[in-house]
């Protein structure tokens, strides 16, 4: 059997559970949430960072701990991040080589801040699967409230420069998402896509998907602000069922 097509049994195995809603589970957990370091550069009103976590970077002999044994257990992917920013940690490239090396599918999510040409060199080498960049509007003055502490244009011109790179090079992978968070407006309808002019600024670069969601809220955190539309049918939460995070 080829590694993708185990990867994808994984997978549907374990939404069937989700679905049946089962509370112990055949299977181990499809992805592990591993996070290179907590600390990050924005205060984003849509995230968690505001609770009181550690800020500290993980050590590559924990990493490399962690990385065996979710191979060892069947883990079909690593997500490298969670609260914090993963392209401050100096050895991610390094991580997701080693993951690679052991058959798993690899992910990163970030901001773009810090994108600057090295790092989307080492990126690139490092075989990464997945790459998806959270760019939470489709003007400065959105994006700026939303992203706090980022501009507009720099971190849009990073990222255009990496998808410029990895066009340059030929590449297939990482696969990548460019995903916004649009905030719902009571009484306004919610328009699940990214304009077409903001599109054309994108125009003949290697995106792969363009995700739009609504904002959604951590655990104790004030959600007075997630306002979500009426009359729609909503789903319990699949990520208990397959996933665990290390921090």
């Amino acid at each position: 059997m080829s590694g993708l097509l185990k990867h994808k049994i994984h997978w549907w195995r374990l939404r069937t559970e989700w679905y049946r809603k089962k509370l112990v589970l055949s299977q181990p957990p499809y992805f592990i949430n591993l996070e290179p370091t907590g600390f990050c550069n924005l205060r984003c009103t849509v995230c968690s960072y505001q609770q009181n976590r550690g800020k500290g970077y993980m050590k590559m002999e924990l990493a490399e701990k962690a990385i065996e044994e979710a191979a060892r257990l069947g883990v079909s992917q690593i997500r490298f991040y969670l609260a914090g920013e993963p392209l401050f940690h100096p050895h991610l490239d390094e991580m997701i080589m080693l993951a690679r090396s052991h058959g798993m599918l690899t992910q990163v999510h970030t901001n773009a801040t810090i994108l600057d040409e090295k790092r989307s060199a080492k990126l690139l080498n490092s075989g990464l699967n997945s790459i998806s960049f959270s760019f939470d509007g489709e003007n400065a003055e959105d994006y700026e409230a939303i992203r706090i502490g980022s501009k507009f244009e720099d971190t849009l011109q990073n990222i255009i420069s990496f998808l410029t790179m990895k066009k340059e090079r030929g590449l297939s992978n990482p696969f990548v998402t460019f995903q916004v968070i649009k905030p719902y407006r009571s009484g306004s309808p919610f328009v699940p896509k990214i304009s077409d002019e903001f599109k054309r600024r994108l125009d003949g670069l290697p995106i792969d998907r363009f995700l739009v969601l609504y904002p959604f809220s951590w655990p104790g955190q004030d959600t007075k602000e997630f306002v979500r539309p009426t009359g729609k049918r909503y789903f319990p939460c699949p990520v208990l069922w397959q996933s665990l995070s290390v921090g």
